[in-house]
């Protein structure tokens, strides 16, 4: 706005103003848009009725024909010679989605892993119905996620996780043996296995035990799941009738959970010890001719010891803790 006010000489005065509009011409090219890759695509591009147009590649049409990804200008003149510019940007859209290889985990060890879909994604879709972009996994079976980009572009991508069952193993159960006769007892960890690893430092399928004492070997198969399982050579006492050689209580449930139990056969006295793979006791009960209720909840997952040591003669169990 622009004003000018004068003077006479007589003293009277006057007032004019103009008005000057800046004038431009209007141009909308429209928001940036995509497209699928591999998909055929086709977007018309009109810049609007002025006298001139100069495109990005010095075309003088009014309307431009995109069938590719990349940026697109344009500048218009209306009939004052007033000047617009407009750029829109056109992506050909690829989702890149990756779950990684199949993979696998031992039945004892158990499994805890994370699939991760990326953060970049409109929208997620996993099989067990879960909308995150992750998920964790605790058991086996195939999951598959599809997911939605920017443009409506959509993807998937699968991945199977299997349980690979631990090795079989059984030493059977604890012996005793003649003591009049020399300890020549064969102890067998059975065929199959890729690894052996005896306490004795022995790394073949069977042994020769010449002593007294417990023995414990750790096996695995091809895998590289590994199961471990014990037994105590023991010489039975002349002095006495021995009636039972076998292990006289027996353990339930199995694999155990939140708690197990351990039954008696008979009700003499008897000391019983857990122990884990570590030789660590986790769990000790003295002087005691009941059944027992142990509260395992907090232990982690894995084999344990059970020892019982009645009237001087030690039985083993194992037992496996999966919670």
């Amino acid at each position: 706005l622009y004003s000018v006010e004068v003077t006479a000489v007589n003293g009277c005065k006057d007032r004019d103003s103009i008005l000057i509009t800046e004038i431009k011409p209007i141009l909308d090219l429209g928001m940036d848009t995509g497209f699928c890759k591999g998909k055929s695509f086709v977007l018309g591009l009109d810049a609007g009725d002025y006298p001139f147009y100069r495109w990005h590649n010095g075309s003088g049409s009014r309307s431009y024909t995109v069938q590719n990804d990349g940026e697109y200008s344009v500048m218009i003149k209306d009939k004052k010679g007033c000047e617009a510019y407009d750029t829109i940007q056109i992506i050909e859209e690829s989702i890149k989605l990756n779950l990684g290889n199949d993979t696998s985990f031992c039945s004892k060890s158990g499994i805890n892993i994370e699939l991760d879909a990326g953060e970049n994604h409109l929208s997620y879709l996993w099989t067990n119905g879960e909308l995150n972009s992750k998920i964790n996994v605790k058991t086996a079976g195939k999951y598959k996620v599809t997911v939605k980009g920017r443009f409506g572009c959509f993807a998937n991508d699968s991945i199977f996780v299997t349980e690979i069952p631990n090795p079989q193993l059984n030493l059977g159960g604890d012996r005793l043996l003649n003591p009049s006769l020399p300890v020549r007892e064969i102890l067998d960890a059975g065929t199959g296995h890729t690894f052996y690893k005896w306490n004795t430092g022995d790394t073949t399928e069977s042994i020769q035990a010449n002593d007294t004492g417990i023995y414990n070997v750790l096996v695995k198969n091809k895998f590289g799941c590994e199961n471990m399982d014990s037994i105590r050579l023991n010489f039975w006492d002349p002095t006495r009738i021995q009636t039972d050689i076998i292990n006289p209580f027996f353990v339930f449930p199995l694999p155990a959970d939140n708690y197990f139990e351990i039954g008696l056969s008979n009700a003499d006295i008897y000391t019983v010890t857990v122990y884990n793979l570590s030789g660590t006791a986790v769990f000790v009960q003295e002087n005691s001719n009941k059944d027992l209720h142990i509260n395992c909840s907090y232990w982690p997952d894995g084999l344990y010891f059970i020892k019982l040591n009645m009237d001087g003669i030690m039985h083993t169990k194992i037992i496996s803790i999966l919670h």
